[in-house]
Order: structure tokens, then sequence, then C-alpha cells
């Protein structure tokens, strides 16, 4: 199998990293058919490290990847870099999970996410989802953002409130 095959299978199973396909090929037929397979970009051989550098960091940025802050709103802003949680820009301290479902739910606003995506982000796939740390997750944010912040859907997942 070669890399375009392999690409195409990625996509197909969700599989939504951002790749960048490396070619020798001249002509814009296989150009085409690697896009078409999933890719975000492509870079001909022989290359240069500097632009395929560049190339990577364009491409990662795109997919958001790079963002370094995030604001909430006019009293939070999360620093994704450092991985903290600013109030009125003094610092609090939320443990990992906190952390990662807070910028899971804040990425998708206003959207329900479900308890398998979540489970995704916060749990390796050995480990599955653990219902009542959820739970807990859950409340320490509404701790934070107080109650209506966060709405549960009833046996679906949650909705961070826009």
């Amino acid at each position: 199998m070669n890399g375009l095959e392999f690409l195409t299978l990625l996509r197909q199973s969700g599989d939504e990293t951002p790749a960048i396909y490396i070619t020798s090929a001249k002509d814009t037929q296989t150009l085409i058919k690697g896009f078409r397979s999933g890719a975000d970009d492509y870079i001909k051989k022989p290359f240069d490290l500097e632009e395929l550098s560049c190339r990577i960091r364009a491409v990662l940025e795109r997919n958001g990847h790079f963002k370094e802050k995030m604001v909430i709103d006019d009293t939070f802003t999360i620093d994704l870099r450092h991985k903290v949680l600013y109030k009125n820009a003094k610092e609090l301290l939320l443990n990992p999970k906190d952390f990662e479902l807070l910028v899971l739910l804040v990425e998708n606003r206003g959207k329900v996410v479900t308890k398998e995506i979540i489970a995704k982000r916060l749990w390796s796939p050995s480990e599955g989802i653990h219902e009542g740390a959820l739970r807990v997750y859950i409340n320490n944010l509404k701790k934070i953002f107080g109650k209506e912040s966060i709405e549960n859907i009833r046996g679906v997942g949650y909705r961070f409130s826009e």
C-alpha cells in the first residue's frame, strides 16, 4: 500500500490528523489525487527542510494546533500553551482532566459534546469512560463558571453555554 492509499484509509476511519505528503511526482493528476485522499498540503522532492518546517507550521495553524489562547468571555481566558485558566488575569488551578474537558467544551461552545467525544479526549482507548469521574469534572467546572454554564443533555453529553 502506498502513502496515499494509507491516508485514504485513515480519513475513512475518521482520523483527521493533519497530513502533508512528500512526492517526487511532477504531474498535476497525482497532486490532485493526494488532495482527494485527504492531504492538507504537499511538498515535492527534493525539498528544503526550512520549507517543510514552514508548511508543517501552516497546516498545524490552520487546524488550530498553534492557537495559544482562547477567550471565553470578559472574565475568563484559557492559556493553551501553559494549560492555565485565568479569571480576571488571576491564575486558577485546574487538574489536567478539568482543563482538557473545559477546552473541549469551549471549542464546541453552544453545541452538544457527546460522552463518546469526551471519553476520546480525556481517557485512553484502553480506559473507557468513567461516568463518575466525568460528573466530578463537570461539577468542578460548574463551580467556576456557574451551574447554568454547562447544560447536561441527559444520556447524550454536555453543552457549554454561549
